[in-house]
């Protein structure tokens, strides 16, 4: 009987710890959730742009694109303390677990190109010019976490 409660106690054991590996988070997954944040909102941004009928509808379309991406700059600021530059991460061969997730990201960024050109006819736009501003400095914030200044450096 002694022998069946140790041989039950060592299956419970390794069960436990199996189940503990499995359990454990995946690796750099805070990363992987940023690009997928990140993918969400280039989608909406690109499904926005074609359904763009006026210079109103391109505010409110640029206002939801920076208020998705200021939305993470907390996050944004987080992974730089946790791992420094992301770019040591996800740069030339990243993980496999933030490779499907980086081709995506990848793609949608061509398609972001191609969608925003049909919105060059409202650029002149006074509210479209304030909200493109708007964008642009939180482009500006998030290149300032990504791309720290070093010591003795100037700003541009």
């Amino acid at each position: 009987m002694k022998k069946f409660i140790v041989l039950l106690t060592l299956c419970i054991i390794a069960s436990g710890l199996s189940n503990a590996q499995a359990l454990e988070p995946e690796k750099y997954e805070d990363i992987k959730n940023m690009i997928i944040s990140q993918c969400k909102i280039l989608e909406e941004y690109i499904k926005g742009c074609e359904n763009v009928k006026e210079a109103k509808d391109v505010v409110v379309l640029l206002t939801k694109y920076k208020n998705g991406c200021q939305a993470l700059l907390p996050d944004l600021k987080a992974l730089m303390k946790k791992y420094g530059s992301l770019e040591k991460v996800i740069g030339e061969n990243p993980p496999e677990n933030l490779k499907p997730d980086l081709k995506k990201m990848e793609e949608l960024t061509q398609q972001l190109f191609g969608a925003s050109i049909a919105l060059g006819k409202y650029k002149e736009d006074p509210d479209v010019k304030k909200a493109q501003e708007e964008v642009n400095k939180v482009r500006q914030e998030i290149n300032r976490i990504t791309n720290p200044k070093k010591e003795g450096e100037e700003e541009e």
